[in-house]
């Protein structure tokens, strides 16, 4: 029997990741609520959901902070959760989820057990994904 395994993002999707002080992407902060937002990747789109925060959810829009309900993102969009502003991809990485887009190939997505990868969130995202495509169609 030779089953094909499923890539990382048919892994992924459809697979809400709670973003919170309780959540799967875990922050600690009291200004964020234990079960913040959350963000899933649906068909190749990252969509970010307000889950009833105390706070909101606030998506940067032309420099200007936006309160959403629930929208699609980047990688690179800018989130504020709580007090603090986070890049999409960023919030990802902190559990081993690392992702790029790429104008040829759309969402380019990388996983890593953070404990045995020498991938950091302080890593340059974009330059890893580069190198990975290179690698993958060189």
């Amino acid at each position: 029997m030779n089953e094909e395994l499923p890539t990382i993002s048919e892994f992924i999707d459809g697979r809400p990741y709670t973003i919170g002080r309780d959540g799967q992407i875990r922050i600690e902060d009291a200004s964020i609520s234990r079960g913040h937002a959350e963000i899933r990747l649906m068909n190749g789109k990252l969509r970010l959901r307000d889950l009833g925060s105390t706070n909101g959810t606030y998506l940067f829009i032309d420099n200007t902070p936006v309160e959403i309900t629930e929208c699609y993102v980047s990688p690179n969009h800018h989130v504020v959760l709580g007090r603090k502003k986070y890049t999409v991809k960023a919030l990802l990485a902190k559990i081993g989820i690392y992702i790029s887009y790429s104008e040829d190939i759309g969402l380019v997505i990388k996983s890593s057990n953070p404990e045995e990868d020498t991938i950091t969130i302080e890593t340059d995202i974009d330059a890893v994904v580069s190198q990975e495509i290179y690698r993958l169609f060189a």
